[in-house]
């Protein structure tokens, strides 16, 4: 069970039937920032790896679809509306 307060999310296990109270740090933007930034990272190897791969039509890249996505939305209410993602691959058929 999760519950919302002002400025806080207590947290409450099944197991042990305890609460604490979880503060949101002021740095929080910037640490989730940067841990987008090193999984980008890792998407980015990922794509230039896949374009490295030759096919007889193509690279890899080209023969399907790659998606990057945060499984959240936003921050403390950990919503699941408007997922951010990336998809990469074959060019859109015109």
């Amino acid at each position: 069970m999760v519950s919302s307060t002002s400025a806080s999310t207590t947290f409450r296990t099944a197991s042990t039937a305890t609460a604490r109270t979880v503060r949101p740090s002021s740095t929080a933007d910037l640490k989730h920032h940067n841990i987008d930034k090193h999984f980008a990272g890792y998407f980015k190897y990922l794509i230039e790896q896949l374009k490295s791969y030759t096919t007889p039509t193509g690279t890899l890249l080209d023969e399907g679809v790659s998606i990057w996505l945060n499984d959240l939305s936003s921050g403390p209410p950990h919503g699941s509306d408007n997922l951010p993602y990336v998809l990469a691959g074959v060019p859109a058929v015109s």
